[in-house]
């Protein structure tokens, strides 16, 4: 595999054999399995993790728990509207691929602004399902966008297929969604706290080069992304930037993965905007990189343990530290 030349700041990782997608499939990602960790001498992080996501990691996620408002059944259902959520709201579906909520337009065809002026415009924000406000849940539903053009710093030439935005949100969760044909899967965004997005499933489109997976953006701060497949290659891939902290990327798989703790660290607008205590984790396949410096060239504090390769133990310090607590 030919790669481009990588970023500034970024580690290039070897092309590995890859799991198959079939093997993976399989797999039972929502209990890892931690061989002979009675014996593991690494020490495990000094920051908390296990007060991340929803109720800051008291209890699970209401999966399935709450009454939907907004329900729609197994199906493949054309949306020509922003599908917009707040405060209790619940979104459900008949599961992933059985629920599919097709948008042929993205955010500039349904009359959105621009996230950000310039040439990034849709690329860091937003959403055409976007969640405002508290315990607000997306669970078991498909978002599938047609398959379109999409390039770097091309400002309002792209159409912004971006599927779910989380602004400014608290407690609230994102679980068993699969996102489709995107150019950004998912924002957590505009100060949100709190969040658990898990058993995600993020495609961006085949045989072209995407904005990113996953962001953690905007000053958010305690939330768990876990147990996550995501397709395709992006240009910033699991992502934290904009002054955000304390959150976790934590037993996942990419077929060709970018890590990037801290994307504008010490850029233009200087340390205020550098990202604190972002942990990725027991996270397989094939890593195309892994961002270590941030734009001034200083190291990244950012804990990466066993991301695309496994050479410490625990194999998952983020469910090793959940171990931890009930004991």
């Amino acid at each position: 595999m030919k790669f481009e030349p990588r970023g500034k700041g970024h580690r290039r990782y070897p092309e590995k054999e890859l799991l198959s997608i079939a093997t993976w499939l399989t797999m039972t990602i929502w209990t890892p399995v931690f061989p002979q960790e009675a014996s593991c001498s690494d020490l495990l992080p000094d920051f908390d993790y296990t007060q991340v996501g929803y109720a800051q990691g008291k209890i699970a996620v209401p999966y399935l728990e709450r009454k939907a408002t907004l329900y729609f059944p197994e199906g493949r259902h054309s949306i020509d509207s922003l599908i917009r959520l707040s405060d209790g709201d619940v979104i459900r579906g008949a599961g992933i691929d059985k629920t599919i909520l097709y948008f042929s337009k993205g955010l500039k065809g349904l009359g959105e602004e621009c996230g950000h002026q310039g040439v990034d415009c849709y690329d860091w924000s937003n959403g055409v399902i976007r969640a405002q406000g508290k315990e607000i849940g997306i669970e078991d539903l498909t978002i599938e966008f047609p398959q379109h053009d999409w390039c770097h710093y091309c400002g309002k030439e792209n159409q912004g297929y971006n599927g779910v935005s989380l602004l400014a949100c608290e407690n609230c969760w994102v679980t068993n969604v699969s996102v489709r044909n995107c150019d950004s899967g998912i924002f957590v965004e505009g100060g949100s706290k709190n969040v658990t997005i898990e058993g995600v499933e993020i495609r961006v489109n085949e045989h072209l080069k995407s904005h990113l997976h996953i962001a953690v953006s905007g000053r958010t701060s305690n939330v768990l992304v876990r147990d996550f497949k995501v397709f395709g290659s992006t240009f910033h891939g699991l992502t934290a930037n904009w002054g955000s902290g304390s959150s976790v990327f934590s037993n996942g798989w990419g077929d060709s993965l970018r890590i990037e703790p801290d994307h504008n660290c010490n850029g233009k607008a200087g340390p205020d905007t550098c990202c604190s205590n972002i942990m990725y984790t027991n996270i397989r396949g094939n890593i195309e990189s892994i961002q270590t410096h941030d734009r001034s060239d200083n190291t990244l504090p950012a804990i990466i343990w066993n991301v695309g390769e496994q050479t410490r133990c625990p194999v998952d310090a983020y469910q090793a530290q959940m171990r931890q607590t009930k004991h």
